[in-house]
């Protein structure tokens, strides 16, 4: 069975060049363009989903917000949590992995770093299952 990547992404142009490398890469994929969308999609895949790559900026809510609210649900926080953010200065992928992030992706970003990082914390999180 492949591992489901849910992607939260407002750029609808990117979210879908992230869902193909993705797809390409033998992963099934989820997508929601803004935070209340993806909290639906959790609410009804909890279960399927194995990763979320989350943009830090997004119209309805933060990409952080995403993350606390991940890491304080019982049926959620062990989900990997990989940041893909424009943001790339040193504080801002400190503060996203001290509050829980797995992972952090600067854009622009290169396909093989994107999918390496993914399956980094897919390994991680089934050695410690």
């Amino acid at each position: 069975m492949k591992e489901t990547v849910l992607i939260i992404e407002d750029e609808l142009a990117l979210g879908e060049s992230i869902k193909f490398i993705i797809e390409a890469s033998g992963f099934e994929t989820l997508f929601a363009p803004a935070g209340f969308a993806a909290f639906e999609l959790l609410k009804k895949h909890a279960a399927e989903i194995d990763l979320i790559i989350c943009d830090i900026n997004l119209p309805d809510i933060s990409g952080y917000n995403i993350l606390t609210m991940v890491k304080n649900e019982p049926g959620l926080y062990k989900i990997p949590f990989i940041f893909l953010s424009a943001y790339a200065d040193e504080k801002d992928v400190l503060k996203s992995l001290n509050m829980g992030a797995d992972g952090y992706v600067t854009k622009p970003f290169f396909a093989k770093e994107l999918i390496k990082v993914i399956r980094h914390a897919i390994l991680k999180k089934k050695d410690t299952a």
